[in-house]
Order: C-alpha cells, then structure tokens, then sequence
C-alpha cells in the first residue's frame, strides 16, 4: 500500500513538472508572437493600396529571429489590420519591380492561418503599355478588391498598331473570413476599346 501511494505521487510530480514546462514554453511563444506583432503600425479600415507607390522606406525590415512568422528575408513590415477580434491580419511587401503586399492571418497564439498576395498581376512592362495601374482595396467589412487596369494597343512583335488601343481590367475579389481565411476568387478580365 505504501509502495503504491509513493508511485502515484511520484507520477502526480511528474506530470505537473511536465505541464508547467509546457506552459513555459507557451508563454516563451506568445511572447515572442507579440514582439513580432509589435513591429507593425496600425492599419485603420478601409485602406487602399496603389502599389505602384508603395515603399518600405520607413518600415522595419525583416529580422532572422522572425523566420517562424515570416519566410521571406526580402520582407518588410507594411502593417496590421486593426480589428484582432479573433485572428490577426498582417500586411508585409516582397520587392519586385514594384513591391507586392502579402497578406498573411494568424491565430492569437502565433499560428498561420493563411498566407496570400494582394495583387492580380503586377506590373507589365513592354512597349504596348500606355498606361498601368494596380489598386488593392480591403473595406471595413474584410472583402477585398484587386484591380489592374492596362491600356495599350495590340502588338505584333512588339509594334503597336495603330488605332487598336484598348482598356484591360483585371479584376480578383474576395474577403477575409470569420475565422482568418483569405478566400479570393479566380481573375476576372474585362475588355474594352478605348
């Protein structure tokens, strides 16, 4: 009966040793996930992005001890959505030949929920452009809106001809679910003559 009631205690220290080494190593995480969380300045709703004057200048710049949240070393911290009822809603930029907002949500506990950029096409270059735009728009209730829009003529080997100039919309739509998965649609074309 002694020997009995030693095992059971003994195995009742064990465990609690166990889960307060667990719990530590939660809060470690959650620590460092709100560090990480910090370095973003407060995006209001809605908010309008022009990509084609988006700069990382003033933003913090990737760091190594943030691999775990962010994969990229290019990135930079653009922003966070304001509203973190539930989930958080992080905005970086990936330099290209303009920069590219990734959108990317989390749980509360540091966890990637989804992970997604904010932009249809980017920017095309060539001689038959005459004019390119792309605006990413997120409203206030999470649905979001891409929208590039060309103008330029038809080409054949890189010449335009003449009198053929038309207007391009290259739409993609979508939102934020409730629970912090970014749902957008398949690219939607629209053409016009000018």
């Amino acid at each position: 009966m002694y020997k009995k009631t030693i095992s059971i205690s003994f195995l009742l220290n064990i465990l609690i040793i166990l889960f307060s080494s667990c719990t530590e190593i939660t809060k470690d995480e959650d620590k460092d996930f709100k560090r990480f969380i910090k370095k973003f300045k407060i995006i209001q709703l809605p908010i309008r992005l022009d990509i084609d004057k988006l700069d990382n200048n003033n933003l913090e710049k990737y760091e190594p001890n943030d691999s775990i949240y962010i994969n990229d070393p290019l990135s930079s911290y653009f922003g966070i959505l304001k509203d973190t009822t539930v989930f958080y809603s992080i905005i970086t930029l990936l330099p290209g030949d303009n920069f590219v907002p990734i959108l990317t949500t989390f749980d509360k506990r540091g966890k990637q929920i989804d992970s997604k950029p904010l932009i249809v096409r980017g920017c095309p270059g060539g001689p038959c452009i005459n004019y390119y735009s792309s605006i990413t728009t997120i409203e206030n209730n999470l649905r979001i809106i891409c929208i590039d829009t060309i103008i330029g003529p038809t080409c054949i080997n890189d010449e335009p001809i003449l009198g053929t100039d038309s207007i391009f919309v290259n739409t993609i739509s979508g939102k934020i679910s409730s629970v912090g998965h970014i749902e957008l649609n398949e690219e939607y074309l629209q053409k016009a003559k000018k």
